[in-house]
């Protein structure tokens, strides 16, 4: 899969951009087309993402493509600047800040969060807004010891629904998606909608 194709990305191309500036991927493009996917629904107005990397590029871009709003939080100045010059060869502006314990992060209909730091799975204690959030794609949730901690904290807020996504089952970068409540079909518009090799 060398393109997603709607965002006019090379998968390639940003894989080797990223090598070169000291890492790698941390979603695949499976992912990359659910958060295009996911930036396209009409009730995602604004989306969140907790942890900088390549899906700072592609959620900049969707949300230039659909008009949506879209903030990039990162508590790491080195993964800050790597994610800064990312955007910058591919042309992209993005709403990307360091986090502290001050941040006053918005409300937000789409969250994307990495499970794996601390930090991020103590986010949600600390910032209620986003436990309200339409969606929250949980990433890395394949590993139990960054997830549990995550979904009892969403469990105990009342948000009971998750569903895997991991169309190319992969043993690694599997996403959970967990709507507010189970009045959403996730099935019929997730695995009805496949990327094409």
């Amino acid at each position: 899969m060398h393109l997603v194709a709607t965002l006019k990305l090379d998968w390639n191309e940003v894989s080797q951009v990223l090598g070169q500036l000291g890492n790698t991927p941390g979603i695949y493009p499976d992912v990359a087309m659910l958060l295009e996917r996911m930036a396209a629904r009409d009730d995602v107005k604004t989306m969140i993402e907790f942890g900088s990397g390549v899906s700072t590029l592609y959620l900049a871009k969707a949300a230039l493509k659909y008009g949506k709003h879209f903030y990039s939080v990162e508590e790491a100045p080195r993964w800050s600047s790597m994610t800064q010059s990312l955007l910058k060869h591919f042309h992209v502006d993005s709403n990307l800040v360091l986090y502290d314990e001050h941040l006053f992060v918005p409300s937000c209909d789409l969250l994307f969060l990495d499970c794996s730091p601390p930090l991020r799975r103590t986010v949600l204690h600390k910032q209620k807004s986003l436990c309200e959030s339409r969606f929250i794609l949980l990433d890395d949730s394949e590993k139990p010891e960054f997830f549990v901690p995550v979904v009892s904290t969403l469990s105990s807020l009342g948000r009971l629904y998750f569903y895997s996504y991991n169309p190319t089952s992969r043993g690694d970068r599997v996403v959970m998606i967990n709507p507010r409540d189970n009045s959403y079909d996730i099935n019929e518009w997730v695995w009805t909608w496949r990327p094409r090799p």
